[in-house]
């Protein structure tokens, strides 16, 4: 290495159909926590608009909604989690619903609709013959990822 110059790391590349957990029935590990799940567990997936809606890469202000919501949203979603432009939920809801909400921004009152569609799929987690698709495993992740961020007293 020369002085004065960084050198990174190559990051590592990944061959998902080497990945046990994801073609077989072995156990599911997600960010280093292994995984138990029930076999019949399915996630209802709502896609969800914003009104007015919000310019691109704001997700202070969808961040602020969903904070100022997330009591109403629990009642009717029960636990929920908001990937994307998507809300997941164990939760079937075979209508739209429509929440309106407004809060102070930069000294000025906004006022936003959050307008959340009947649900567009379900997805299981876990397949009939018990291995996990990238869906499932992008999702176990994020629960892990979810709870080690709500979790103040874990260094990670």
């Amino acid at each position: 290495m020369k002085s004065g110059c960084i050198e990174f790391l190559k990051k590592p590349y990944i061959n998902i159909k080497n990945l046990d957990y994801i073609i077989s029935s072995k156990s599911v590990y997600a960010n280093l926590y292994k995984i138990k799940l029930r076999k019949d567990l399915a996630l209802y997936q709502y896609p969800f608009n914003i009104y007015p809606p919000l310019e691109n890469g704001d997700t202070e202000t969808k961040d602020l909604l969903f904070k100022e919501c997330s009591k109403l949203f629990e009642r009717i979603f029960g636990n929920y989690f908001i990937s994307g432009e998507f809300l997941y939920s164990i939760i079937k809801i075979n209508e739209t619903k429509i929440f309106k909400f407004s809060f102070y921004k930069c000294k000025s009152r906004k006022e936003y609709n959050i307008e959340v569609d009947r649900y567009e799929s379900k997805r299981t987690i876990i397949q009939n013959n018990g291995s996990i698709d990238q869906f499932g495993k992008q999702i176990i992740e994020i629960f892990i990822r979810d709870i080690l961020c709500s979790s103040p007293n874990l260094d990670y």
